[in-house]
């Protein structure tokens, strides 16, 4: 599962040897349909979903409740040139901590960008941001980093939700190539059910 805003991209890959499909296929979805399969995942005790399709539309059966979506028609991003595939260098972070200095920086960040700086040089992390009005914080994070000096700037509030969203009980790894490249970030323990990358685009800062 693929989603973007042309800002960001999640992507989440299951392995899954049961699933009988014969083939490659694919479908586009609004984003709506993700939020009504929660809310009925949340009000069921079925463990299991099926889904099946017709040529404009995908069912999704859960117990005795069925969702019926209508497809999207579109070309989808080509999320695999997307995706950094060269060499990277890597930072790993506590989840908490780095989620902890991003609240606290993203105070002090502009109201419309939410920009944030990253700086890595000599085994710590710099999270800082300024705007006018506001003043500016900054706050060091320890971890081992052999590449070299960069600084680069995001939307600090896109690094946030993700954390939000894979929990902050673990540590991530942040991977960049120089300082006007994507991040790809990754939960640094192995799930086994799923594998999971986050791509956040930079901005000016």
């Amino acid at each position: 599962m693929v989603a973007t805003d042309g800002h960001r991209l999640s992507l989440v890959e299951v392995q899954e040897d049961g699933l009988a499909i014969d083939g490659y296929q694919k479908v586009l979805l609004p984003r709506e349909c993700m939020g009504d399969l929660l809310s009925l995942f949340g009000s069921s005790k079925d463990e299991t979903v099926e889904f099946s399709e017709s040529e404009n539309t995908i069912f999704f059966q859960i117990g005795h409740r069925t969702l019926s979506v209508r497809k999207l028609i579109g070309q989808f991003p080509n999320y695999d040139a997307i995706i950094p595939r060269e060499a990277m260098d890597s930072i790993v972070l506590g989840a908490a901590d780095f989620m902890g200095s991003l609240q606290r920086v993203l105070q002090f960040s502009d109201e419309k960008s939410s920009g944030i700086r990253l700086h890595i040089d000599k085994n710590a992390l710099t999270v800082s941001a300024s705007a006018p009005g506001s003043g500016e914080s900054q706050e060091a994070l320890q971890t081992s980093y052999t590449g070299d000096e960069l600084t680069i700037g995001f939307n600090g509030h896109y690094i946030a939700e993700f954390l939000k969203t894979i929990g902050t009980e673990g540590a991530v790894r942040v991977a960049l190539k120089n300082g006007s490249s994507a991040a790809v970030i990754t939960p640094e323990s192995f799930n086994p059910e799923y594998q999971q990358k986050y791509v956040v685009m930079p901005m000016r800062v």
